[in-house]
């Protein structure tokens, strides 16, 4: 995804840049990866942490999901 941050923390300093991911804690955003719709509501989006993507991520794989994560923009999050 594109990522409109513009802070120098951020995934994507400068914003409007491709988010640059990684499949683990703290380097991913939900929106940068594919799942089944219904596995994601098996295990729920329970954390409120600035971690809470990873951490649903890392529930699906433990369910036996494998998150597709696409080499192709799909859209803008602002």
């Amino acid at each position: 995804m594109i990522h409109s941050h513009d802070t120098p923390d951020a995934l994507s300093p400068g914003g409007y840049q491709p988010l640059n991911t990684k499949m683990r804690i703290n380097w991913i955003d939900i929106g940068s990866f594919i799942f089944d719709t219904k596995l994601g509501q098996k295990v729920g989006f329970s954390d409120k942490s600035f971690a809470a993507d990873g951490v649903f991520l890392e529930k699906m794989i433990a369910e036996g999901a494998m998150p597709f994560k696409s080499q192709k923009y799909l859209f803008v999050h602002n």
